[in-house]
């Protein structure tokens, strides 16, 4: 499915990451800031209108990229992983020509009944040599009436690759981070965006992560109508709570269709669609960059 990247190839949103971080690492000595955002209101619908944020995205593969800025999100999702802290750590340990590990937390998405929060905690193993980097995730869920702790974790293809191994052998330059993006209306539910990739090649992709509450169950979701496209996960729909909305295309395709996604995995294009979250957004005292000594 991961094909190494070819010289000379730059694109969005599927993002040669290889080329992006090489190119940072040499010329760009940005300094990075935690997200350490105030509380968001805690319904927060992002709404997309189809003739602007749905667009097609633009593809430069002559250009060379441009190294004073820095993308938000390899894939410019409206739910970005910290990429830039990734840069960063990547370009310090790269400059002192050592291995090292660096952990970052994000924020806690509370449910909108104040139930529950999630967040997830990074591991950045970054190696002089980039692709031999590794950025993986565990994702907690934490019962915020009873104190209670619990993982949730994705069954996409790297994802599960990484727990059946577990600890037992390295998988050179692996992008595996889940991410709370969504709760449902009434909390029963939680969406999560799955990130996974390799640094060094060309292909990274969305999955989304379904964790319910009643049953607590987890499901893994893709648009099933090319497995070799790239999905950027965009929400729950508006129209249909119970699908999911993704974006999705390959590089060199002018229509990047919406499509809606259900739970037991039927897909169709999204009529209307309107992606819609919900949850409240709260920084702690460890959100942010966290160093290993």
């Amino acid at each position: 499915m991961f094909k190494r990247l070819l010289a000379g190839q730059w694109f969005r949103p599927t993002v040669s990451l290889g080329c992006l971080l090489t190119g940072w690492l040499l010329t760009a000595n940005v300094a990075v800031q935690a997200q350490t955002d105030a509380v968001v209101p805690s319904m927060a619908h992002r709404s997309f209108t189809p003739s602007m944020e749905l667009s097609p995205p633009e593809f430069d593969l002559e250009s060379e990229p441009e190294t004073s800025t820095i993308p938000d999100d390899p894939l410019d999702s409206p739910y970005p992983i910290p990429w830039p802290w990734l840069l960063e750590t990547q370009q310090e340990f790269n400059d002192k020509q050592v291995v090292g590990q660096r952990y970052y937390r994000s924020q806690a998405l509370v449910s909108p009944d104040g139930e529950y929060a999630a967040y997830t905690r990074i591991n950045m193993v970054a190696d002089p040599q980039l692709y031999r980097s590794q950025a993986t995730s565990v994702m907690f869920l934490e019962n915020l009436k009873t104190g209670e702790l619990q993982v949730i974790r994705a069954g996409s293809p790297i994802a599960a690759h990484l727990q059946e191994i577990a600890k037992t052998e390295e998988v050179p330059g692996a992008i595996s981070i889940l991410m709370p993006i969504s709760w449902s209306a009434n909390g029963d539910r939680l969406l999560s965006r799955q990130v996974e990739g390799f640094f060094s090649t060309s292909d990274v992709t969305d999955y989304g992560v379904i964790w319910e509450r009643q049953t607590n169950q987890t499901t893994t979701l893709k648009p099933s109508e090319d497995e070799e496209s790239t999905a950027i996960l965009l929400g729950w729909n508006n129209v249909q709570g119970e699908q999911v909305l993704f974006q999705t295309g390959q590089l060199g395709d002018e229509d990047w269709p919406v499509l809606a996604v259900s739970a037991n995995g039927q897909t169709v294009v999204a009529k209307n669609p309107e992606p819609v979250t919900y949850g409240r957004l709260v920084s702690r005292s460890w959100t942010g960059s966290q160093t290993l000594q």
